[in-house]
This record gives structure tokens, sequence and C-alpha cells, in this order.
């Protein structure tokens, strides 16, 4: 090979370098340009703008009068399995009451047509149980875990198969009872579910005990419990006392609101109470698998969180794969504001997240309004997505959702400079609420709630519309 013909091959190949490099350049600003907004490919096409990133028509998820009794439809909970089938837990009006829902729907909003009667499952009458609402969902290895309460206020676990069909190898026919028999007359709040690998069900609740001091005044006293139930649905009586494991809260009055569990298996606890000034602040429990206190972590495997003596509640926890803890607050008197806590593993503030550990949202897009978190997830790049809800105007809401980077800024790639606002999404003028959230492997976003305002053509009342909606990230 000649001098000149090296020469021209080494300028062509550096000119085909060049090309490659600048097409991959303009790729990546093309998509970095590209808003994340909500995907007009999931579900239907509602034919109308909803959010406030773009223009655009949008798609989306809107249920109505699935027990055949119109007016209320709500989602609860949102749950992607690991093989990205979608499950959302919810209730429905049936005419007379309210009844337990389940939906399962795929990635692209198609109904799964071997779960239930085409994708939706409602649940009624099992033996002598009148179910009546339905509080969180867990999936593991295809069996389906429901949560919720019964006619008379007490609660129920229940396990359905892939088909959702009750799994008749679980408890009675596929339901166990929760109830406190010393106590008939409280009542039982069943809040958050897990299931571990083994198929050891937890459940954390609250009994609800009400005295009445004379014919005025009536007093009341909560019990929190951590309840386990083996593979079979039978009482685990080696954990706490005959499986459940009443707590000795850090503040009075406590009700327990989250459960998860770290990489160790074990348990972390979070809720609300009062402090010495009847105000409500947050505390987080660590709990080794046999229920005592994990003494290694934070005080005593206690935490508390009071800011400014403002009341807070605790919305939701999570554990991420380093075992650092999250945990999303609503705090404010007047006006609520969000609150998002890092903790590291050994339950102390990271200091290299926010302000010395903490993340507050006082304003959406600049302005100061009332607004309030319901579910949290953080993806594997430490990102935080929060689901929720911003006040418009009186009992006007926008579906809230905001994304924090692992610094703990506003990620204000995200949407519109952070945040995706959501409006009218059933067709009505009034609350648009998210209740749940959930990512799948892509960091895809789903999200359940409400939508409330419509008014049905029939009965001239305001319907409440159950919703799925999805984001796609970028």
């Amino acid at each position: 090979m000649n001098k000149s013909s090296f020469t021209r091959k080494l300028i062509l190949k550096t000119i085909s370098s060049l090309i490659l490099g600048l097409i991959t350049i303009l790729i990546i600003q093309a998509k970095k340009i590209e808003k994340i907004t909500l995907s007009p490919n999931f579900g239907n096409l509602l034919g109308r703008n909803i959010d406030n990133v773009d223009d655009k028509p949008d798609s989306g998820l809107v249920l109505d009068n699935i027990a055949g009794g119109v007016y209320i439809d709500v989602g609860r909970k949102i749950f992607v399995a690991p093989d990205n089938q979608i499950f959302i837990c919810g209730y429905s009006f049936n005419g007379k009451n309210v009844d337990p829902i389940i939906i399962n729907v795929d990635t692209n909003g198609r109904f799964n047509s071997n779960f239930g009667d085409n994708g939706i499952l409602v649940i009624d009458k099992v033996d002598d149980i009148h179910l009546f609402d339905s509080e969180s969902i867990y999936v593991r290895d295809q069996k389906i875990y429901l949560i919720g309460d019964y006619w008379k206020s007490k609660g129920f676990v229940a396990r359905f198969n892939y088909e959702g069909k009750l799994d008749n190898s679980f408890g009675k026919n596929g339901i166990v009872k929760i109830e406190n028999k010393d106590k008939k007359e409280e009542i039982v709040s069943l809040r958050e579910i897990y299931v571990d690998k083994n198929h050891n069900v937890f459940v954390i609740g609250n009994f609800h005990e009400y005295k009445n001091v004379d014919s005025k005044k009536q007093e009341y006293n909560i019990n929190s419990f951590l309840l386990k139930l083996d593979q079979n649905g039978n009482f685990d009586k080696s954990f706490g006392s005959n499986g459940f494991l009443f707590l000795q809260t850090p503040l009075k009055k406590a009700l327990l609101s989250n459960l998860v569990f770290d990489n160790q298996q074990k348990i972390l606890l979070s809720g609300s109470g009062e402090n010495s000034k009847t105000k409500e602040d947050v505390f987080i429990i660590k709990l080794n698998q046999n229920g005592t206190f994990d003494t290694t972590f934070a005080n005593k495997g206690k935490i508390i969180f009071d800011y400014k003596n403002q009341p807070d509640a605790c919305s939701d926890i999570y554990v991420d794969k380093n075992n650092n803890l999250y945990v999303a607050i609503d705090t404010g008197q007047d006006y609520r504001d969000i609150i998002v806590l890092k903790y590291n593993h050994k339950g102390y503030p990271d200091s290299s997240f926010g302000k010395k550990g903490m993340v507050i949202i006082d304003k959406v897009l600049g302005e100061k309004k009332d607004k309030f978190v319901n579910s949290m997830k953080v993806d594997s790049k430490g990102r935080i997505y929060l689901a929720g809800a911003i006040l418009k105007a009186n009992i006007d809401t926008q579906l809230m959702v905001v994304r924090i980077n692992n610094k703990g800024q506003i990620d204000t790639s995200f949407g519109k400079n952070g945040f995706i606002l959501v409006d009218n999404i059933a067709g009505g003028k009034y609350s648009d609420v998210a209740t749940s959230i959930d990512l799948d492997k892509n960091f895809d976003i789903f999200i359940t709630g409400y939508s409330t305002g419509r008014i049905h053509p029939n009965i001239p009342k305001q319907n409440t519309d159950f919703i799925v909606l999805k984001i796609e990230n970028i």
C-alpha cells in the first residue's frame, strides 16, 4: 500500500468516526430535549391533554361501575410483579356497600384475559365473610396476597393464584380472619403486607379500642401490631403472642402505617403518634426477625422525627439495596409541605443528601400550595419518586408526581422542572389524586388513584373513578 492510499483511508476513517460521534451527540441531545411525561400509548386514548408538560392528547385507564353500583371506584395500591404483570387493588361500590377489587394489566395497559373476568376481579362474599375493602397487595412467585377489612370492621388476609382464584391451601378457603378475640369490640385496621421468600406473611395493623367515659365523652386506645402467618396461613405461634407482636412504640396513640424489609430481612416499621405536646411526630422502628429491637440501628432501634413542632405524618418508607432508608413525610398545619429523609444503614442522617439528610418541598413550580404525598419509590440510580396531589383551589386537587435526584435536589429533567401535574383525568373538575406508585425494570412509572367530579350520565351525581396512568422514563 502506497503512502497516499494509506492517507486517504486514514482520512476517511477519521471522517466516519467524526460523523458517528456527531450522530451520537445529536441522539443524546434529542433525548434530553424530549420531555418525560404521560405515556400516549398506555390503556385508552383519552382524547385530551391532562398533564402540565405538553399539549398532546394523553392516555390512561379510567374505570367506573366496576362492581355494578356506580358512584365510587378507587385504586389503592399498585404492584409491578417481576414478570411485568401489574396488579392494582382497590374498592368499588356495588349499590349497597363496597367490594374489594383487583385489576390485572400489562405494561401497555392491556387487561389480562386469564385473570378474573377479563382482567378484573370483584370480591364480595367468601363463605361467611362479606369482604368490604382492600388496603394493600403483594405478589410473590405468582401468588397474590390481599389485605383489607370485612364486615363489622375486622381484617382479612387472602391469597389468590395467578388466575384470580382463591388459594384453598391458604387459611380457610383462601382467607384468614384477623381480629382480637379477647376484645371483640375493637376495630381492626390492616395497613401493609410483606411476603418473604419462604412465603411467610407479615402484616401491620392497629386495634382501635373505644370506651365511653360518659354520655358526652369517649376515649380510645390504639394497640399497634405486627402479625406473622406461615405459608399455609396459620398464625406463627413462635412469633410474639400466637403470631401477634404488640409493639412498644415510642409515641402515644401511635398508628403504624408502613412496612419494609431490608436486605438482611430485618423489619422496618413506621407511623405517627402524639408527642408530649399532643402534636403528631413520625417514628421508625427496626426489628430483628424474631421481633426484638435492632439496637445497632439509630437510638436502640428507634427514630423519632419532629419538624418545627408541626404535625407530621409518615406517608411511606423505602429501603434500597445498600439498606439506606428513605422516609416520606407530610408536615404542616395550614399548608402541608413534603419532607424526604435519608438515613444510612445505621440509622443516621445521610449528610450527602439534601441538607443534612433532609429535603423539603415547600413550593411546586414556584408556588406555595397545600400538597401531600401518599407513596414513594426509589430506583437503582437513587432517584426518588413521590406521588400524591396538590391543592388547586377549594376541593380541586391535581395529581402530582415529583422526582428528586440522588443528591437530594428536584430533578428538573423530569416533567416540567421536576413535576408532573395531572388534572381532569376522568373528565370531571374536582379531585385527581395518586394513591400509589411503582416502577418496572425500565424505570417506567405506574400510578393508581382516583379522579372525582365527572357527572354520571344516568344519575345526577358526581362519580369517583378508578385510574391507572403510566409515565415513560427516558
